[in-house]
């Protein structure tokens, strides 16, 4: 973060000029967390005379020129800050912190190539990684969260959930809270990742910005699924040769879409191991400050030597949930449940997750979605209505009860509503 062309290792600095016992005694800034040497050198003068604006001029004058002019841009900012210093200094020193602490990567790139070397263990491999990227986290004290909960609970103020849009859902689900872990499951061809596409268009119509991995689909076959669904062409006119109205539509909808998400959506269909997703959400968390990730799907993310796909998985699913509370953001992973779930008279339960206990254990929410048609004949619906009904069993919510809710599905447009009542398919 560069404020005015100054540097955030100045901004400390100017800060600690203006009130030295609140930004620099109480916050432990030492010599070696600057990087700069003219930063360093300012640094000693500050600390000399103790914030003592009188003297630090004084020295100042007697320096070299290009210490003095450093040092004139640090005491001109410094009376800027006095309507905002307190966000200033917060945001440069979260900056200023995580840059210091990843300073002395280049000391350790032997160890690195070492380690490798030794082949030891994915969970030590992980530990090392977890290194690079690392995101600073906000220290907050009791007083901190006690104002913050207090805040939540003012009737003035929205608590804040990523909401899936869909209003038959979201009454029971009340969306996703940011530092969680929630899982998406359903079988082969039920629609996830229809499911996680419809709600990722929710997210970006709310404004909120979105990571999506799709390890089983192409950016491209994303993207064609996000055009048919907005602009109501069918997804095999998208993806082939077709007639010029829908070409016209579709062209019309990507001219709007493309770039309204520009600075919202990342698709990635290249990262395939868990180490390279993690360490691109800390990017994306640092860079651009992004709400939400989704994944699709957790069977196929990898971790090198893992023997044990039960273990493999639930070094997945943990490292997820970290992940979410560390950088305080929502992480959504889609999961496939086992052959025994497809028996036509089978409701989905927990137990019923594919390859791991540790899916359900680790998740905040778990969510399971059955197509009606190839289920019970559930009377509150005809037979042709069932087909087009998704339903969606909160399996697990950590804040409120578990449920059941539908939703309507066309897949040819890779739409959900809900809307339930159907009157397109009656005859009449």
């Amino acid at each position: 973060m560069v404020e005015g062309g100054i540097s955030n290792e100045q901004i400390i600095l100017s800060c600690m000029v203006r009130d030295y016992e609140k930004y620099y005694l109480e916050q432990h800034i030492s010599r070696d967390d600057f990087r700069v040497e003219l930063s360093k050198e300012a640094y000693d003068i500050i600390v000399k005379y103790e914030g003592n604006e009188s003297l630090i001029n004084w020295e100042r004058q007697n320096r070299r020129p290009e210490l003095a002019d450093y040092m004139s841009e640090i005491m001109a900012h410094g009376l800027i800050l006095q309507d905002n210093i307190d966000q200033t200094f917060n945001i440069a020193y979260q900056e200023f912190k995580r840059t210091s602490s990843l300073w002395d990567m280049k000391k350790n790139a032997q160890e690195i190539i070492d380690w490798i070397k030794l082949w030891k263990s994915p969970t030590e491999l992980m530990e090392l990684v977890s290194q690079f990227y690392v995101y600073q986290p906000e220290e907050k004290t009791i007083t901190d969260i006690s104002e913050e909960i207090l805040w939540d609970m003012a009737w003035t103020n929205e608590v804040i959930t990523y909401k899936t849009g869909f209003n038959n859902l979201d009454k029971y689900l009340n969306g996703f809270i940011p530092w969680q872990f929630n899982v998406i499951a359903g079988t082969s061809s039920t629609g996830k990742s229809l499911i996680a596409i419809n709600f990722i268009l929710k997210h970006l119509i709310d404004k909120r910005k979105v990571a999506f991995f799709s390890l089983e689909m192409s950016n491209k076959e994303v993207l064609q699924r996000m055009l048919s669904n907005l602009s109501t062409v069918e997804m095999n006119s998208v993806k082939e040769k077709s007639n010029e109205e829908d070409y016209i539509k579709v062209k019309e909808m990507s001219d709007r879409f493309l770039p309204y998400i520009k600075d919202r959506l990342f698709m990635y269909d290249n990262k395939l191991t868990l180490a390279q997703i993690i360490s691109e959400i800390r990017l994306l968390k640092r860079k651009h400050n992004i709400d939400l990730v989704y994944i699709d799907y957790l069977g196929i993310i990898s971790v090198s030597k893992w023997e044990n796909r039960n273990l493999e998985i639930a070094t997945i699913t943990r490292n997820l949930k970290l992940l979410a509370k560390e950088l305080k953001i929502t992480i959504v992973a889609l999961a496939q449940l086992n052959r025994e779930a497809d028996k036509w008279d089978k409701v989905p339960e927990l137990a019923h997750l594919r390859d791991s206990w540790a899916i359900w254990q680790d998740a905040d929410d778990v969510i399971m979605a059955l197509n009606l048609g190839k289920s019970y004949e559930w009377e509150e619906y005809t037979e042709e209505q069932r087909k087009e009904v998704l339903r969606f069993y909160i399996r697990k919510n950590r804040n409120w009860p578990t449920w059941e809710a539908d939703l309507r599905v066309k897949y040819k447009y890779m739409q959900l509503s809900d809307d339930l009542t159907f009157t397109d398919l009656n005859p009449l």
